[in-house]
């Protein structure tokens, strides 16, 4: 039987989220993927670094993700999401595949790395490199962003900053 969240979730979601194809995924190693996804809508909106985007990943659970890259011109947004436990989220991104489609919000302001503000330290886990990666692009060489990550799996989670 489904809760009251999820009855109103899927009430409001069938009339404000858009839909979403999967074009892509992409493991980059045991507990990451790269998803991609396209949509119409995508092309429309005006995205800011450090922005996010929230997916219904079953049954009106929903997960907050920090996009890597969005494309306006193609409608395409990439994420990169963490495989950890078996929760709504984990099972979402490792059974996920192409063609499959997705109800979303979003993308909408968040957080503001592109700030005048300097230095920015970012504490995270492994569900923060997505917003590391967009930092990173932002900053290039001469970052001056700083992160500070607790994870399980320090090689793995290199492996993933460097896709």
């Amino acid at each position: 039987m489904a809760s009251l969240k999820q009855t109103i979730l899927g009430w409001v979601g069938d009339k404000f989220l858009e839909t979403a194809t999967v074009s892509s995924v992409e493991s980059v190693s045991e507990n990451f993927r790269i998803i991609t996804l396209h949509a119409a809508a995508l092309t429309k909106v005006r995205w800011a670094s450090g922005g996010k985007i929230q997916i219904n990943v079953g049954e009106w659970n929903v997960r907050t993700y920090t996009p890597v890259s969005i494309d306006s011109e193609t409608g395409q947004l990439r994420i990169v999401a963490y495989l950890h436990g078996k929760g709504p989220g984990s099972r979402w991104a490792s059974e996920i595949k192409v063609g499959d489609e997705c109800q979303y919000l979003g993308p909408r302001e968040s957080l503001a790395p592109d700030s005048k503000l300097k230095p920015v330290v970012v504490f995270g886990d492994e569900t923060s490199l997505g917003l590391a990666a967009t930092c990173r692009k932002l900053g290039g060489e001469n970052s001056h962003y700083h992160f500070v990550f607790e994870v399980t799996d320090v090689e793995e989670c290199l492996k993933v900053c460097r896709e």
